[in-house]
């Protein structure tokens, strides 16, 4: 729809309000609040408002600039320019804003960041309405609506007031006098942490769905959480960890969604999800919790697509400020917030497809916006910067105390930009001691200023935005075909809000004529809003030519539990549809449904998808006891030499025991142990059956447990064998020590796999096996070859050591022994054995780690004399565990080719101090299982029924939380400290001297 604004006069009567929330962070350690429903009268504000020094009189070391002054240090891309839309005082200390339905702009102001009003925690945060009385150019009328609330961070619009989030609530807030000063406010929901501002739940923005979508804001701190969420107008608790999630705010529903995103989870339109992460400017979610969460069988993968390495380049015009931390990282992301989509055709073209996208994310610490393009590729997208914005971003200032720290599609198609305006934008929770004494005289300079501007072509907007509040419902349906994507979500939810009687009919006349892609399917979601969906109009979307369109009707069409015949076609018809995403849709889909005909479709489908990850995992969520049966027989006639072919084998006969059908293990053994075939199936079905619990062994046919002798002594001469594939040999080393009295013989058969001879593969599937167990047996096995072990085999043994708390005293003597000395072990795994209940043993060994200054200082001096030959053979031994250099090493810690700044001291602080500053993404983490093993690694991925951690070797392992005894976080990065004392002062400046060069 062409874009047709008219200018009128404010309403003088009740606003319609839009807010964006910003959720509160993570939920580790906060006690379930016992709110109750709160409905309260609220007095008219009458506090002073908030002053600000001039420029000339700020405390801090440079000067602020003044509102025009700031407008001026801007730099836009050719072709666009700069306006300032607001500034102080009509606003102070904005993070966030949105737009009611008559034109008002609303503002959340964070007014006591970072530590309170007081510095010990005083709430001072504020919601203010701002009006352009003269209905064009900046802002002119200012209105507080409610001050002292929680650290506010988000708002969005509802039925006749706004939400928003201040932790550890949710608000509902109304003006009920029409005077825009607030006067009722209602807790929709609680228990939210409170922890760093940074990390609070943040983010709200419609769905296609008439769902708010809010990111948890956290990434660590809430792991393993207990912590339950209160809807108050449901009563229920929602356990969310550290997930977003997306209420619905009539209902009072809560659902945990894929995450989490830091500060920020957006849509493109089409119902794609974007989050944003201090070191990621956007990354997308491809995996929805609500597919994963359905199984509790699947061990979860990771549900994002990552669009870009860690910490890429921004591009700056601004003087790199002071950094007290991260120095490495200078002209690089390490403050990525308010990652989103443009929505609009004003700025750049809309292809009306969602193929082709620009995103924007704000770097506040940088004084930057950057901008990348978004190509759909498969079933998620690439990104990458446009080449016009290479020497200087898309928005860049040259003024240090500018910091974006949201940016928004306006309803007039202008990029918005709000900026705090700050001297001190870190939190001082993430600084070390020195850093904080360094700013702690100036964390609030700045408070009381702020300002809000606008991107937009040279040639400016046309016309002012169009006022939603006094719209038909017809005017509003034909809204849902605009080029906006603020106004297409306003409209939609104002026709669900006014629930007009003529709405299906107005609907449906819309959809029977020739409009766009993105009015169908809004319109859509509008008749699904209101219940008026049928199975005609999703047969006909089945078969639409958009493909947004098939997609969303195919999710639509989950709701119908037992489709009829033409509706169960045009499903079955998506079988072929060439489009990646509708495959994908169609493999999460189907798991909705337990009807034959989504049995049949999955057992055709997942052979042809075994290679695509996020498509085969969104099959194997799909699978139920109505239709593994099918699947596994369609898996079943698959050559097992394929990696793919046995990891999904294996998947679906676990899955297919856990939900207690028991028809594709007795086929497995009905077959021929002769054939390799047959063997190979039959020994995964062992592994699994071993595996499981008691109780569920004894619900086993018979001949499952009979058969575990005959295939344990079938494996070992598979083993012995000089002419057994090695693929088989490296299953049939699973069916190891699964018969007493059978040890010693497996023993002695592990004790020759572990020989320099035999290949790593095998060798390493053996020592992940005798790490199954607690035979301290098995932990001499694996010393006696000590000495014969590759470095990266060392490691591999003695994680799998560490990780077994009853094999300890073992190593201990072997300690004590001589057979290995501490030299041999890394110090993050002597720290792992410091932790251990009985440290004391590992003492004598072990010295406590502890860095100084006078390391630093005396590594610094020999810096000069430094070799990078030499120290590359440090960082091989040392480091490329975990960190990739000069395109080697591992990817378990930050890449350190993306450093920047690199000066001795500042890797020196890095190296001998890791715990100074510790990116939460890097925390270490202790699982103990309920088989007895203690796992130490970064969690990288959390679902509703599994973690997956990433270990210091490389190595990921997916744990069920049902196998979980205990969890905890140490505080501290993977990295250890200590590093300094554990090489010599030369080796140090070998060290360093070979990371000072450019990758």
């Amino acid at each position: 729809m062409a874009r047709q604004f008219t200018t009128q006069a404010p309403s003088t009567k009740t606003h319609r309000i839009s807010m964006n929330l910003r959720p509160t962070a993570g939920l580790l350690g906060v006690l379930l609040a016992a709110w109750t429903l709160v409905s309260v009268d609220l007095p008219t504000s009458t506090a002073a408002e908030p002053t600000f020094l001039p420029a000339d009189e700020s405390p801090a070391p440079t000067k602020p600039l003044e509102p025009q002054a700031g407008l001026a240090a801007w730099k836009a891309r050719a072709g666009f320019r700069v306006e300032l839309m607001a500034a102080e005082p009509l606003t102070m200390d904005p993070v966030a804003i949105d737009w009611d339905a008559d034109g008002r702009l609303w503002v959340v102001e964070m007014a006591d960041y970072p530590n309170g009003l007081d510095g010990n925690g005083k709430p001072g945060g504020r919601v203010r309405v701002l009006e352009n009385t003269t209905a064009d150019g900046p802002y002119d009328k200012s209105t507080l609506f409610i001050e002292g609330l929680n650290f506010p961070n988000g708002i969005v619009a509802w039925n006749d007031g706004v939400i928003v989030t201040a932790a550890p609530e949710i608000l509902y807030l109304t003006d009920t006098n029409d005077d825009s000063v607030c006067d009722h406010k209602e807790v929709l929901f609680s228990g939210f942490h409170e922890g760093n501002q940074q990390l609070r739940m943040n983010g709200l923005r419609w769905g296609l769905d008439g769902w708010i979508y809010c990111a948890s804001g956290s990434h660590a701190s809430s792991y393993g959480s207990g912590t339950k969420i209160k809807s108050h107008r449901t009563g229920e608790l929602f356990q969310i960890g550290s997930r977003d999630f997306r209420f619905h705010p009539t209902t009072g529903a809560v659902e945990p969604l894929s995450g989490p995103s830091q500060f920020g989870r957006n849509t493109d339109g089409w119902g794609n999800w974007f989050g944003v992460q201090n070191s990621f400017p956007l990354w997308h979610y491809v995996l929805e919790e609500k597919y994963l969460q359905r199984n509790p069988h699947l061990i979860a993968p990771e549900s994002r697509s990552l669009l870009t390495k860690a910490n890429p380049r921004v591009y700056p015009i601004s003087e790199i400020e002071s950094r007290f931390h991260s120095h490495q990282q200078s002209g690089r992301f390490t403050s990525a917030c308010s990652g989103m989509v443009y929505r609009d055709s004003l700025l750049f073209p809309d292809r009306q497809d969602g193929a082709v996208a620009h995103s924007f994310t704000c770097e506040p610490v940088h004084n930057v916006i950057q901008r990348n393009v978004l190509t759909r590729q498969g079933v998620s997208f690439t990104m990458q910067r446009d080449s016009a914005d290479e020497a200087v971003d898309f928005l860049a200032s040259q003024d240090r105390w500018c910091r974006p720290v949201m940016v928004r599609t306006g309803p007039d198609g202008a990029l918005w930009v709000v900026d705090m305006y700050r001297y001190v934008i870190e939190h001082p929770h993430w600084l070390p001691e020195a850093g904080k004494q360094a700013v702690a005289p100036y964390l609030r300079a700045g408070d009381g200023r702020g300002r809000i501007y606008r991107v937009v072509p040279e040639a400016g907007v046309a016309d002012p935005p169009v006022r939603l509040g006094e719209q038909s419902t017809a005017a509003l349906v034909e809204l849902l075909d605009h080029s906006n994507g603020w106004i297409r979500d306003a409209a939609k939810r104002l026709l669900l809000e006014t629930q007009d009687p003529a709405l299906e009919t107005t609907l449906r006349d819309f959809l029977s004529q020739d409009r766009t892609p993105l009015g169908r399917l809004n319109a859509l979601y509008a008749l699904h809003g209101v219940g008026k969906i049928d199975e005609r109009l999703l047969v006909k979307g089945l078969a639409d030519p958009a493909m947004p369109i098939r997609r969303h009707s195919l999710r639509m069409a989950e709701n119908i539990a037992d489709p009829g015949p033409e509706l169960s076609q045009a499903i079955a018809n998506l079988a072929e549809d060439p489009d990646p995403v509708i495959q994908f849709q169609l493999a999460c889909s189907l798991g909705q449904w337990n009807q034959p005909f989504a049995a049949a479709l999955m057992a055709k489908l997942l052979p042809k998808h075994l290679a695509t990850k996020w498509t085969r995992t969104a099959l194997l969520s799909s699978l139920t006891a109505e239709n593994i049966a099918a699947v596994a027989r369609s898996i079943s006639e698959l050559p097992l030499e394929n990696d793919s072919v046995r990891e999904v084998y294996r998947d679906v006969m676990r899955m297919a025991l856990a939900l207690d059908v028991h028809q594709p293990l007795l086929h497995t053994f009905s077959t021929n142990l002769g054939e390799a075939q047959d063997l190979a199936r039959t020994m995964i079905a062992i592994d699994i059956v071993s595996r499981l619990p008691k109780s569920q062994r004894e619900k086993l046919p018979a001949q499952a447990i009979a058969a575990i002798p005959q295939v344990a002594q079938t494996s070992r001469d598979l083993i012995a064998s000089d002419t057994a594939p090695t693929w088989l040999k490296s299953l049939a080393i699973n069916s190891l020590f699964l018969v007493p009295d059978k040890l010693s013989a497996d023993l002695q058969l592990a004790t020759q796999v572990l020989q320099p001879t035999v290949s790593s593969d095998l060798q390493k599937a053996l020592i992940r096996r005798l790490g199954e167990q607690s035979t301290p047996e098995c932990c001499d096995v694996l010393l006696l070859g000590w000495s014969a072990y590759s470095p990266q085999m060392r490691r591999t043994v003695l994680e799998v050591i560490a990780s077994q708390p009853a094999w300890h005293d073992r190593f201990v003597q072997a300690l004590r022994d001589r057979r290995l000395v501490a030299a041999d072990i890394d110090l993050a795994l002597q720290q792992r054995f410091l932790h251990h209940p009985a440290a004391d043993q590992f003492r004598v060994y072990f010295e406590s780690p502890a860095g100084s200054k006078k390391e630093m200082s005396s590594t610094t001096i020999l810096v000069d004399q430094g070799d990078a030959g030499r120290g590359k053979i440090v960082f091989q031994k040392n480091c490329s565990v975990c960190h990739r250099f000069r395109d080697a090493g591992g990817q378990v810690g930050p890449n350190l080719g993306s450093l920047t700044n690199r000066t001795p001291k500042n890797l020196l602080e890095a190296i001998v101090a890791p715990n100074k500053s510790v990116d939460s993404k890097y925390l270490n983490y202790l699982i103990a299982t309920i088989d007895g093993r203690v796992i130490s690694g970064i969690i990288t991925h959390e679902s509703d029924h599994s973690l997956t951690i990433l270990q210091a070797n490389g190595e990921s392992t997916a744990i069920f939380r049902e196998d979980i005894e205990e969890l905890q976080s140490t505080g501290k990065s993977l990295m250890p400290e200590g590093f300094g004392k554990s090489i010599s002062h030369e080796k140090m400046a070998d060290l360093v001297t070979y990371l000072m060069q450019q990758d």
